[in-house]
């Protein structure tokens, strides 16, 4: 009873006693205009993934306001577990006053306003570029102050002599099982090491160069510029321009460049050309809260929940035959080792992992994560094909010669 309940709700009609799937693709389109969303601020990368839902008949017909009479939240009641919406009058009101609200609550500007506004008042943004060029250096110190982050002072590195038998401090379970090195042995506390192998964000290089400038670390100052992905695109513009590089898939950070985005997508959307895309948070892994849709709506309501970024989703990939299955989506991974930044020098491990998608790649079923994911090894219930690189190697060169 849910797709009648739901196309009576949006106000979709249609024949007969029971919706079609016309229908139900309509009311896949059109509940952007009525969803809401909340986010849990504790738990597990699963559990912070936020939450989307349709407030009932009552809740869902209060409409859009610049100047609204009620405001609105979710409330989540814990000694019943039960989850509400308060509503709340935010001025004096007379009887028959219409309960109104603001869709974009809280943003004061008039164009990122528009664009918010977009799934209940249409506008086009044809006209605006969609140039993003690289963000300035205050964009930067934002976030190296938001990191807490002390930079090092300049110091020269460490000969150590060959047979020297490093003591290496980690919090890493893995490190700890498998680095049987005559080389190295375990510190007991980080003030006897050599190696700090972190897994937690190391933030205070300064006082690390100061007073102990022959310890090596596996992190990088800053290095979230690359590990972050609406850094990561930012920067990429250095060596792209405002296009960014060829091997980037356009990319738009929905918090900062929401108006260049939409108008993007309306001129792709004019031009005939494909407009799938792919919305992903900014800090998350492991295809967590990674949407992939045509849907203009969708990724303009996306924005509200959690930070984001939207990318070009690659329409025509470089497929692998699966002999069970068919041609499907696949990833490399490939292990790096930054030695050094000036001068450059960076180690590539020659073994790399693969990972498959389970169902033939299609543009369709957006929603169907063993069709357009690969990553298949967190879930005990889904398939995880595994191919040795050896063998991938020949197999991929006899597909394409």
């Amino acid at each position: 009873g849910l797709l009648l309940r739901m196309a009576n709700l949006m106000g979709i009609g249609f024949h007969g006693e029971l919706p079609s799937a016309e229908a139900e693709d309509l009311v896949l389109e059109e509940m952007w205009r009525f969803n809401q969303t909340y986010q849990l601020a504790h738990g597990t990368a699963e559990e912070k993934v936020p939450v989307w839902y349709i407030m009932d008949e009552f809740g869902s017909r209060i409409q859009h306001s610049d100047t609204p009479s009620f405001a609105t939240a979710p409330f989540f009641y814990m000694p019943q577990q039960v989850a509400y919406t308060l509503l709340w009058p935010l001025r004096d009101l007379d009887t028959g006053e219409e309960v109104t609200r603001d869709f974009a609550y809280g943003e004061t500007d008039p164009l990122i306003r528009k664009c918010m506004l977009l799934p209940w008042v249409p506008a086009d943004l044809l006209d605006l570029s969609f140039s993003t060029p690289e963000p300035p250096a205050e964009h930067y110190q934002a976030i190296l102050e938001e990191n807490k982050e002390k930079l090092p002072l300049a110091i020269s590195p460490v000969a150590y002599p060959c047979d020297h038998v490093f003591k290496v401090y980690t919090d890493i379970q893995q490190v700890l099982r498998h680095l049987t090195h005559p080389r190295f042995t375990f510190a007991q506390s980080e003030a006897d090491a050599d190696i700090l192998y972190n897994f937690s964000h190391f933030k205070d290089y300064r006082r690390l160069s100061q007073e102990r400038p022959n310890v090596l670390l596996n992190q990088f100052p800053c290095e979230n510029l690359l590990t972050v992905k609406d850094c990561l695109a930012s920067i990429a513009r250095r060596a792209g321009g405002p296009e960014g590089p060829a091997w980037l898939p356009r990319t738009f950070n929905l918090r900062t460049e929401l108006p260049q985005f939409v108008s993007c997508f309306q001129q792709r959307e004019r031009r005939g050309q494909d407009n799938h895309w792919i919305c992903k948070p900014w800090n998350l892994a492991r295809s967590l809260d990674t949407h992939v849709t045509r849907s203009l709506h969708s990724i303009v309501r996306h924005r509200e929940s959690s930070p984001k970024v939207v990318s070009k989703y690659i329409e025509s990939p470089v497929l692998f035959l699966r002999e069970d299955v068919g041609r499907v989506k696949f990833d490399v991974r490939y292990v790096v080792l930054l030695r050094s930044v000036k001068p450059l020098r960076l180690f590539v491990y020659d073994v790399f992992w693969l990972r498959f998608s389970n169902r033939p790649f299609a543009l369709d079923d957006l929603d169907d994560y063993e069709k357009h994911f690969t990553v298949m090894n967190y879930d005990p219930e889904v398939v995880l094909k595994q191919v040795h690189y050896d063998e991938f190697i020949p197999e991929f060169e006899k597909q394409y010669p």
